[in-house]
């Protein structure tokens, strides 16, 4: 894999969730809750219910991770290892909530009690269901979103807080803690995209499969064949194997080296889900 071809689609992903997260960020601003946060009307009632809902989330995230990782294949298996070790640095962070939530005057059989709001039900239900689909690459990109939020917001908001609430550290723990070590999640999370973005393996599949329809086939055909390869059932390919499929196509296609290895062609331009690979020459 060409080093620069797997920086180019590193940094283009990064571009692209950077969109999503400006869009994400500007949405949650405009929250009641960070309203009253910023414009310094924020009460101890509503730090206690922050970290009511929170810990819901915060608790189910671990046993998300856990899932996806476990339903990872072995030809990505360091990328399941480092899923697995991210989930074990955060099962326990849900009791950093509880704590905060006692340093600040509550009582914990109250946050333990609390039944999931109904938001919360709803994104852990898409996060298990995402997570139990083979090789789901996708949740990367929530993985990102969630670090992202922790590592520019967490510190921030810890510091409104503790001074508006006239707080002890010990009550802000959570936020603050995040807020320092997130970033070092960022830069684990670009490790984790370099190691599905691109796939070469999959690029030779690509080719193997094209061969096998004569040269030339619309990549939906391609998707659904190589689907059958791996026993997929084509009536529900899951997302993130098309998408591997696409990328793998594209990086080699946009790097001319790798374009001339693999031999791939597009009889109809830039663009075309028509793709191609030149036929092996037969001797007569």
């Amino acid at each position: 894999m060409a080093d620069g071809m797997q920086t180019d689609q590193v940094a283009d992903t990064l571009r692209k969730l950077a969109v999503v997260f400006a869009d994400f960020e500007q949405r949650l601003e405009a929250t009641p809750l960070i309203r009253k946060l910023q414009r310094g009307r924020f009460e101890l009632t509503d730090y206690q219910t922050f970290l009511v809902n929170l810990r819901q989330q915060v608790k189910d995230g671990a046993l998300w991770m856990s899932r996806a990782a476990s339903n990872i294949g072995e030809a990505h298996l360091e990328l399941r290892s480092t899923l697995m070790r991210h989930a074990v640095t955060e099962h326990r962070d849900f009791r950093l909530l509880e704590a905060d939530y006692v340093a600040s005057g509550g009582d914990v059989e109250v946050i333990r009690a609390a039944p999931k709001n109904v938001g919360s039900e709803a994104l852990s239900a898409w996060m298990f269901h995402e997570a139990s689909k083979s090789d789901p690459f996708g949740l990367l990109g929530a993985m990102w979103i969630i670090e992202g939020l922790g590592s520019i917001k967490a510190k921030p908001w810890g510091q409104k807080v503790k001074d508006r609430l006239n707080l002890p550290d010990e009550a802000v723990r959570f936020l603050l803690y995040h807020g320092d070590n997130d970033a070092d999640h960022m830069e684990e999370f670009q490790e984790m995209l370099r190691m599905v973005l691109p796939d070469e393996a999959v690029a030779e599949r690509i080719r193997q499969t094209l061969l096998l329809f004569g040269g030339e086939a619309h990549r939906r055909e391609v998707i659904m064949q190589m689907a059958r390869d791996s026993g997929v059932d084509v009536r529900n390919i899951p997302e993130e194997l098309e998408t591997t499929v696409i990328t793998s196509f594209e990086a080699a296609w946009n790097d001319a080296q790798k374009r001339e290895t693999f031999g791939f062609t597009l009889r109809f331009g830039e663009g075309s889900h028509r793709w191609g690979v030149r036929m092996p020459e037969t001797s007569h």
